[in-house]
């Protein structure tokens, strides 16, 4: 990744000089830790602070700090925006510049609403969503779901893409089931592992593929692999945007933020690495025509031809990273048009128009060469399915 000060054009930058409301003052994060500092920047997701006592500088994810500060902040670049040359680069352009981690808050402050053992009904609530079950959940569950759904709602807010994530005020909804057929029954999609309805908000798991099993009261977990988890929170904390974004990159982004390295509370984004876990080898569905499908087209498969499905996803996947590091010089510049395109669009025809940034004048064939290369260079050797 590139450094904030080899891209300076690319930053919001503010003449301290001039601007004597970015005294020095006591910062405070969502853990409740203080830090006395001045203002210097900030980016689309990174706040720079500059210690008092010996100069240091601080990159602090912008989630991460406390909601006075976050408000704080608002307000002072209010107070200096208008004096700032209206040009391109006020705002940041490319989208790649991640903060080191993203992590849930250390006080989740879990509240057991219900728990009603004649209507198979349990009811628990954190700080930013409601989890129901039709099974009793240990507290232990329900502390690491608890970390895992808050913290990869901090990821995305921090993703450089600037997706502009708000928690709504109700919280998200989440419902978990001890048994495939009452996944399937609730409304989960048949085949699946989760699902996100986005028609209800509501994210549909099953407890058995989350690494969890039965002991005489409770739901405990037993290891497991929360990849599908964090799979479908990503989907719900993206609501906004799903009905704008095409079929693989809402599933090829999902898959992104689900392979960054977490444990106990932490997404370890600096440990963030190209998947090669299918081998050095594969045979990838074809760009163009993922850019192209439907998620009609994308869900029959789940019926149809089970196996075509997990070569979607991470074909989706790879699509992804591609044009996020990989794609022209490797700035992400066509994905973060192509999304700010999407953000104006008022109409289908707009949204699929702006597919054409992303292709940049490029047929199927040119666009598989290109990204046949870029991936050879990574260590992964292409071909078409």
């Amino acid at each position: 990744m590139q450094t904030l000060i080899k891209r300076t054009a690319q930053l919001f930058l503010f003449n301290l000089a001039t601007a004597s409301v970015l005294s020095a003052r006591t910062w405070t994060d969502i853990d409740g830790r203080t830090l006395e500092a001045e203002f210097i920047q900030i980016t689309d997701s990174v706040v720079v602070l500059q210690r008092n006592y010996d100069r240091r500088e601080f990159r602090i994810p912008f989630a991460t700090l406390s909601q006075k500060d976050r408000e704080y902040l608002k307000t002072i670049i209010r107070k200096i925006t208008p004096s700032i040359e209206p040009t391109e680069t006020i705002f940041p352009r490319y989208g790649l510049d991640w903060p080191r981690s993203a992590k849930a808050p250390l006080n989740l402050d879990i509240e057991r609403v219900e728990e009603n053992f004649e209507t198979a009904y349990y009811h628990y609530r954190t700080l930013n969503f409601d989890f129901h079950s039709n099974v009793k959940l240990a507290r232990k569950v329900v502390t690491e779901f608890a970390e895992i759904f808050e913290a990869t709602l901090a990821l995305v807010q921090v993703s450089p893409l600037n997706w502009n994530v708000e928690a709504p005020e109700s919280r998200y909804q989440a419902y978990f089931y001890e048994h495939y057929n009452q996944f399937v029954a609730a409304g989960g999609i048949p085949g699946s592992a989760g699902s996100y309805r986005s028609s209800e908000r509501k994210i549909y798991v099953r407890l058995d593929v989350l690494g969890t099993r039965k002991t005489s009261t409770s739901i405990s977990l037993d290891g497991g692999d929360h990849r599908t988890l964090i799979h479908e929170i990503t989907h719900q904390v993206q609501h906004e945007w799903l009905h704008k974004l095409p079929t693989w990159l809402v599933e090829g982004y999902a898959g992104y933020i689900e392979r960054i390295p977490y444990s106990d509370r932490y997404f370890h984004i600096d440990d963030m690495a190209l998947d090669l876990s299918y081998g050095s080898r594969y045979s990838i569905l074809s760009p163009y025509d993922l850019l192209n499908m439907t998620s009609s087209e994308w869900n029959a498969n789940f019926a149809e031809d089970s196996m075509l499905v997990g070569r979607q996803y991470y074909s989706a996947y790879l699509l992804t990273y591609y044009f996020m590091h990989l794609d022209g010089d490797g700035d992400g510049r066509r994905l973060w048009d192509f999304l700010r395109a999407l953000e104006k669009a008022n109409s289908r025809e707009a949204l699929i128009a702006a597919k054409h940034i992303l292709l940049d004048g490029r047929g199927a064939d040119e666009l598989f060469k290109d990204v046949q290369d870029a991936f050879d260079d990574e260590g992964l050797d292409l071909e078409i399915f």
